[in-house]
């Protein structure tokens, strides 16, 4: 049975066999052939496959950013759930949660593209998109949503549910809202990623949530008294 569920999981979850990979808390980045970097954030997986008339990358989870070396010759493409980011000499930031794909671009730009629509983003600029389509064009700060580089997180005004997503990628086990109307309270916060137990219960106490924590499998995240009454 347990041979069985592995060849399943494999099956349904390419990340399993993916050319680069990380676990939960670990970051790390690698070379790439052509002088390329990649910087692969924790529980991330992600593919490479460079031809003579490209170079392509498939992003399954988690979150990467490029640093993208020139080679007019063979485009430098993204490909993640159904949609693909080309470089246009560039460096930018990939984020993908199950359908929704984040892009963001810290240096000079990028065409993303899904389905028949296409969408330029310059430096600064990020977008969202998913099997509806894209979001719009936003105005972000990069440095904040980049902090993962250096072990911190920075959210403003961000729903629970992100952080807590977040902060699953540095944690064993899952975290689980037992009330979806917690995941839109609002979280503007610093957190440092080398301590994500602390900042689990530092938001706790300042949103007067309950921690309910089953082996070391699973935390419940659930509404405290405070919540309750309201």
């Amino acid at each position: 049975m347990l041979l069985l569920g592995a060849i399943l999981g494999w099956r349904y979850d390419p990340a399993w066999l993916a050319d680069y990979r990380t676990a939960i808390a670990e970051q790390r980045e690698w070379r790439l052939e052509d002088g390329s970097l990649i910087r692969l954030a924790p529980d991330s997986a992600l593919d490479v496959d460079y031809g003579t008339a490209r170079r392509r990358i498939r992003l399954y989870r988690g979150e990467a950013w490029f640093q993208v070396a020139a080679d007019p010759a063979r485009p430098f493409v993204v490909e993640s759930a159904n949609g693909h980011t080309q470089a246009l000499g560039t460096a930018f930031d990939i984020r993908r949660r199950g359908d929704q794909v984040r892009v963001l671009v810290s240096e000079h730009g990028v065409q993303v593209s899904l389905d028949r629509q296409r969408q330029r983003l310059e430096q600064g600029q990020a977008l969202t998109y998913d099997t509806d389509g894209f979001s719009p064009v936003r105005n972000v700060d990069v440095t904040n949503e980049l902090a993962w580089q250096n072990q911190r997180l920075v959210f403003q005004d961000a729903p629970l549910a992100q952080v807590l997503a977040e902060l699953q990628r540095y944690m064993p086990g899952r975290l689980q809202l037992t009330d979806s109307a917690l995941g839109s309270l609002s979280v503007t916060a610093v957190f440092d990623t080398c301590q994500p137990r602390q900042a689990l219960e530092s938001l706790a106490d300042v949103l007067a949530l309950r921690l309910t924590r089953i082996g070391p499998w699973l935390t419940l995240v659930r509404p405290g008294e405070t919540q309750g009454q309201q």
